[in-house]
């Protein structure tokens, strides 16, 4: 058996066998592995220092959205895609997983075929 071959199979040790190995059927994947959890949140950490200092900071914006009832910024140029907008932060030095959907927290954007479907016309 080739090492790849070896590799795979140890992967799967564990899991129950299904139709999921010959097809792709991820509902008999699911119902034959599926274990539910009942214990409580104990294992769980608190947030790290970091993970606060980030949060405060989307709250506050949350409250200026929440008391304008505005975006904070709205990109009315860009068409959104997922390779539309640089990569975005929060607080890139704080940040151990990014990704906002675009360049700027709070920024708003729009999707072109909502924007196409109504003339050019935005809501």
């Amino acid at each position: 058996m080739s090492e790849l071959n070896e590799m795979q199979k140890l992967a799967w040790a564990g899991f129950a066998g299904g139709d999921w190995q010959e097809n792709v059927n991820v509902r008999d994947f699911i119902q034959k592995n599926y274990t539910p959890y009942e214990g409580d949140d104990s294992f769980l950490a608190g947030p790290t220092e970091a993970t606060t200092k980030l949060w405060e900071s989307v709250m506050e914006g949350i409250k200026i959205e929440n008391r304008t009832h505005a975006p904070l910024d709205f990109d009315e140029h860009t068409p959104s895609t997922i390779i539309s907008h640089a990569p975005g932060y929060i607080n890139k030095d704080l940040e151990k997983i990014v990704g906002l959907q675009t360049d700027e927290p709070f920024k708003t954007c729009h999707y072109a075929i909502r924007w196409y479907q109504n003339g050019g016309r935005f809501l």
